[in-house]
């Protein structure tokens, strides 16, 4: 028989045939896409830093050497070169370089921070929508868009778009996006090939050296290719090998870098809830109720806030509701997966893609440095996009070929009617991260009962207080800051940073009495904050009290000997109280430790010259 050959004309239209992601169709629906998102997002180019921008970026000092500091950002924890923590911390190189770089072009510009970000979460979109046209080739392409659209206008996505910090996130979905799509095989394709597999795990490192929490794709990648694929269960587990080792080498740098115990740093009740929680009941409860919040947040994304802390989220038992709903919620749903396994494999599959997602950060198994946090949710809420879309789809019947049915106009109504609402939510949300002062303001509405919220407002009318030249604003702002760190202490009486900074207030206003009392409870609720003790010694030395002033330096002392301030005032109280000797043993310490401080020099020349 005659065997069917090309013939050259046929040779060259298969050279030059226009791949499925090259048509004029995915082409216009990219571009209109990405000019959505700049409309939506565009206006935070002219946005300020905020929040924790500076603990990855304005003062890591690694960071602030631009390329210089490329080799201190993977020899080190993330934070070590930004506040001195040691031990278990985050480790996110790639996130730190993408900062450096950012340093070194642009010079700690925030217009262009944000635009950078504008740009990544572009590009998180098309990859995802790559992703898709792959994964599922034989669904209409509108479809697809719909999934991509719901996901781009989630309001739960306001925070990690608008925060610089929040670079780790975008960097570790593109990374885990791209290793994702790399692992996804051709319609007909029943084995990845050598490249698919060396790209796709080069994407996955890059992925958990921007953000630990990439770690899910380990799961998430083989169970894609066991669920929406025709490769074998047997052959996908073995493509999941070299992320395994990958993931193992990952973590015994990690440990070998930061270790696994902290040094002086913890994480507090007022961070994460669960550290304040007593008992199996409590810690249960307690997790069941964050669990809630998140699929809430999913489910309806209003109002938002940039803190979910104590006592936003309290502490509960099982004599609560919401744990009860929480657990009735993920029982639910984890069934339905299951059952649902092979029935209807893309709802399994989102589901499993939400619990295997969210499972780093959720609390669920691992105490994490927040109770609940929106940007946690970026990646899994692509699980709500997907579920939604192909639920809609199936209640109105919609052919997923074609696009066409009866009820056509039904799911577009309802697709466009979410889209809207979405929008119209991301535009009043995102001016909330322009500065501070709108962030914290927002805080305060939408988490009145957040201990967190009411301080971090309350420091803000602080610093816009200082830069105030109206002495009338300043003395309202400093009252409004009484006022809201009140009520923070109301919500959590232990909190020692909004009784120090109360204390710092009642100083600037001319209240003494006020400030010793709050540097008091400072030091009760933390007994080893050093600052307060040094600042109350400073206004017992004031008012001629050299005693206590005495007693609270050397307290303050003892727990750090390396501040000059510290030091300098404990060296005064000395000569005040004739005790010469004193004052020369830690004048001379001070030298050996090289702490060049003149005023500690000028104290220890005075020491011995009376002392004659």
């Amino acid at each position: 028989m005659k065997k069917n050959i090309p013939s050259n004309t046929q040779k060259v239209q298969e050279k030059i045939a226009v791949p499925e992601l090259a048509k004029p169709s995915s082409i216009f629906i990219r571009i209109a896409i990405s000019i959505l998102i700049l409309f939506v997002y565009g206006q935070t180019i002219n946005f300020e830093y905020t929040l924790d921008d500076d603990i990855f970026y304005q003062k890591h000092s690694s960071v602030q050497k631009g390329i210089e500091g490329v080799g201190e950002l993977f020899n080190h924890g993330s934070m070590e070169k930004f506040d001195g923590t040691t031990g278990l911390q985050p480790y996110r190189p790639i996130t730190l370089l993408s900062f450096a770089i950012e340093k070194q072009a642009f010079d700690n510009n925030p217009s262009k921070s944000h635009l950078l970000n504008v740009l990544l979460y572009i590009l998180v979109i098309q990859v995802l929508l790559s992703i898709f046209l792959k994964l599922f080739s034989e669904v209409h392409v509108y479809l697809l868009t719909a999934i991509v659209l719901l996901f781009a206008l989630h309001p739960i996505h306001t925070e990690v778009v608008s925060s610089v910090k929040s670079r780790d996130e975008l960097l570790a979905a593109l990374f885990g996006f791209l290793s994702w799509l790399y692992f996804i095989p051709a319609v007909d394709q029943t084995k990845l090939n050598a490249k698919q597999l060396i790209y796709g795990s080069v994407f996955f490192t890059l992925a958990l050296l921007s953000k630990e929490s990439a770690i899910a794709f380990l799961v998430i990648l083989p169970l894609s290719l066991i669920m929406l694929s025709k490769i074998k269960i047997k052959d996908s587990l073995i493509y999941s090998v070299p992320l395994l080792a990958l993931t193992g080498l990952f973590l015994f740098v990690r440990n070998v870098i930061v270790g696994t115990e902290s040094a002086h740093r913890g994480i507090g009740i007022l961070d994460n809830a669960l550290n304040g929680a007593i008992g199996f009941a409590q810690v249960t409860a307690t997790k069941f109720e964050i669990l809630f919040y998140y699929l809430k947040l999913l489910f309806v994304p209003w109002p938002l806030s940039w803190d979910y802390s104590l006592n936003h989220i309290p502490i509960v038992d099982w004599s609560s509701a919401l744990p009860w709903v929480g657990l009735v919620m993920y029982g639910f749903i984890f069934i339905l997966a299951i059952l649902w396994f092979k029935k209807r494999p893309v709802i399994s599959f989102s589901i499993l893609f939400f619990l295997v997602s969210s499972s780093p950060t959720n609390n669920f198994f691992i105490n994490n440095g927040a109770t609940v946090a929106e940007r946690f949710l970026f990646v899994p809420s692509l699980a709500f996009a997907i579920s939604f879309i192909y639920i809609l789809s199936t209640l109105t019947k919609i052919d997923l070929k074609t696009f066409s049915g009866k009820q056509k106009n039904l799911f577009v109504g309802i697709t466009v009617i979410m889209l809207l609402s979405y929008f119209s939510m991301d535009y009043i949300r995102i001016p909330d991260w322009k500065n501070n002062n709108a962030l914290f303001e927002s805080g305060v509405e939408v988490a009145p009962n957040s201990s967190r919220t009411n301080q971090a407002y309350a420091t803000e009318c602080i610093n816009q207080a200082k830069l105030s030249v109206s002495a009338d604003e300043r003395n309202e702002l400093m009252q409004k800051a009484i006022g809201y760190f009140n009520k923070s202490l109301e919500i959590m009486p232990g909190n020692a940073d909004a009784s120090y900074k109360l204390a710092q207030v009642y100083e600037m206003v001319g209240n003494p009495d006020s400030a010793i009392s709050n540097y008091k409870k400072s030091i009760q609720s933390k007994p080893t904050y050093y600052v307060a003790f040094n600042n109350l010694g400073a206004i017992y030395a004031g008012q001629k009290k050299f005693d206590s002033a005495q007693t609270c330096f050397e307290k303050a002392y003892k727990l750090d000997t390396t501040q000059s301030l510290t030091i300098t005032n404990l060296m005064v109280v000395y000569i005040n109280t004739g005790q010469f000797d004193k004052v020369i043993y830690y004048g001379e310490k001070a030298n050996q430790m090289g702490i060049d401080e003149p005023k500690i020099k000028d104290l220890l020349l005075k020491a011995r010259e009376m002392k004659k």
